[in-house]
């Protein structure tokens, strides 16, 4: 069904979702690098690079899982701030159009709650 929105508030909460189910994965596969670190070689400098190279990749995986999370979250607040602004605007139509008369004022009809409000075109 379209419902006029050129954002589609469900599709960034599915999105979301999809960005919160997969915000685990990064900092698991952190948890796993974590025992590498501590590999032997028998040559004390490949051990010391290889231990900070592993432990600085570990840290930025667990940052990338932290960032979808946020992505997530931003993504709910986009989709909940786009309807709110829907609603604002679409209740300060409905008083101006109870001014206008029952056509509304507009010649051409558009799409969304906000061109819903505005009733059929003349």
């Amino acid at each position: 069904m379209d419902d006029g929105y050129f954002v589609r508030p469900e599709r960034l909460r599915t999105l979301s979702g999809t960005f919160d189910g997969k915000s685990d994965t990064p900092p698991e596969l952190a948890g796993k690098l974590d025992g590498a670190s501590t590999v032997r070689t028998g040559d004390p400098s490949v051990d010391g690079t290889t231990r900070e190279d592993v432990t600085q990749f570990a840290s930025e995986l667990r940052e990338f899982g932290e960032a979808l999370s946020v992505v997530a979250m931003k993504l709910i607040d986009n989709a909940d701030t786009y309807e709110d602004g829907e609603q604002v605007v679409g209740g300060a139509l409905d008083s101006i159009t109870g001014e206008l008369g029952p056509a509304g004022a507009t010649d051409q009809q558009g799409s969304g709650l906000i061109a819903s409000r505005l009733g059929p075109t003349s």
